[in-house]
């Protein structure tokens, strides 16, 4: 078995630079088409006290996870005719 050269540890996946453009993409895609609400400030009526409820601790841990997850609703700008 050979050995890898130093420069072996340098070498990404080649598909790596598609994958976050398309990830890109979609994102501003999502943002671009639909205004987003909180899913509690949506069920209670719009008030000024809509960021004081959203809890932005972090889990215990390596990674920075939140303890509750935000969920958030989409809200298309247009509307839909039947």
């Amino acid at each position: 078995m050979r050995c890898c050269g130093i420069a072996a540890q340098y070498i990404r996946c080649p598909g790596m630079p598609f994958g976050v453009a398309l990830l890109e993409s979609l994102s501003a895609n999502l943002l671009y088409w639909f205004d987003w609400a909180a899913a509690a400030a949506a069920a209670e009526s719009e008030s000024e006290s809509e960021t004081e409820s959203l809890d932005m601790d972090e889990a215990d841990g390596v990674g920075g996870n939140k303890k509750i997850p935000l969920r958030l609703l989409p809200i298309s700008h247009f509307r839909q005719t039947t």
